[in-house]
């Protein structure tokens, strides 16, 4: 039995354990199988697939520097005043 919100919840985990191929894959195909009438996702959640979709770093170049520099910790530091006083 297909449960849209599990779903949604497996893509989520993908893109949290750093599975982006397997993440994006899965979201493709839940957008794909929804709008050729297989699958019926509720409000909202097609919306909150393609919004994870966008969050999710692409391959390649683009990719590694949203990996690298979308952290929080790392833009704070980077960002820091105190990382540059000498």
């Amino acid at each position: 039995m297909f449960d849209p919100y599990l779903s949604v919840l497996h893509m989520t985990l993908l893109s949290a354990q750093g599975n982006w191929d397997a993440a994006r894959d899965h979201g493709h195909w839940l957008l794909e199988a929804t709008a050729e009438g297989q699958l019926d996702l509720p409000d909202p959640l097609p919306d909150e697939v393609r919004r994870l979709l966008g969050e999710i770093p692409k391959p390649g170049l683009g990719g590694l520097l949203k990996r690298t520099f979308s952290k929080d910790r790392l833009r704070m530091e980077v960002e820091s005043p105190d990382l540059w006083a000498i």
